[in-house]
């Protein structure tokens, strides 16, 4: 059997690239090449049956957190009394994530993440979510406030 992780952690030491990136670039690959495959036999016949997906996956080495994305998605991390989001979100008192993001998977032969790092605390909170968790966040809002509302737009409580 094929053991992906073995494969790309051979491939980041062989290369002496960045584990965490390698891992997340290999997934997503892996991921985007399923919904090719799934796609390919609807090619010219009923381009309406193709299915494209977003994907967010995030990697945790010691405090170190890497995240990638594939629109649509959204992550944000709640540290301490700062709230930051990547893809960006204008307003958020945290640092300034990238609004770049991937394009979705299954739409194109090539797929790389959208990538986002930043070290964490154990007490830090990290919630990984579809696009709807960008509505559940309100500048305005206390950072508790703001964490409550981002789970509830994530497990559909409202």
């Amino acid at each position: 059997a094929y053991n992906i992780m073995s494969a790309i952690e051979a491939q980041a030491k062989a290369s002496g690239a960045d584990f965490a990136e390698t891992l997340l670039e290999g997934l997503f690959a892996s991921a985007n090449r399923a919904m090719q495959e799934r796609n390919r036999k609807y090619a010219g016949t009923d381009p309406l049956r193709r299915v494209f997906c977003g994907l967010v996956i995030a990697c945790l080495e010691g405090d170190r957190l890497a995240i990638g994305l594939a629109s649509p998605g959204q992550a944000v991390v709640i540290e301490g009394a700062r709230v930051f989001a990547f893809p960006a979100i204008p307003g958020l008192n945290g640092p300034q994530a990238s609004s770049w993001t991937a394009a979705p998977l299954g739409m194109f032969s090539e797929s790389k993440p959208a990538i986002f790092e930043t070290t964490v605390s154990g007490e830090d909170l990290l919630l990984l979510g579809g696009r709807g968790l960008a509505q559940g966040l309100d500048p305005a809002a206390g950072p508790v406030e703001r964490a409550d509302r981002a789970f509830d737009a994530v497990s559909g409580a409202r």
